[in-house]
């Protein structure tokens, strides 16, 4: 994982845990879309690659990778 560093000027939907085939494409992609105010930050595994080619289109979605899950509260503020 890069470094991370939070923009604070923004509200935040944080999602954790794999992106697999399990992973629902078009609910997110209408949720994110619909929601342009919100920053969408995915923190996991990525094994569905179209699901990531899919969200990666819109400018308010940021992939951070996989961690550690000791890790994971420092993503959350």
């Amino acid at each position: 994982v890069s470094e991370y560093t939070p923009n604070n000027d923004r509200k935040k939907v944080g999602y954790t845990g794999s992106v697999d085939e399990r992973f629902d494409i078009d609910l997110m992609s209408f949720v994110i879309e619909n929601n342009p105010q919100f920053d969408f930050e995915f923190l996991g595994r990525i094994t569905n690659p179209e699901a990531k080619r899919v969200l990666e289109k819109f400018s308010n979605v940021k992939f951070l990778g996989a961690d550690r899950p000791p890790e994971v509260p420092r993503y959350v503020n």
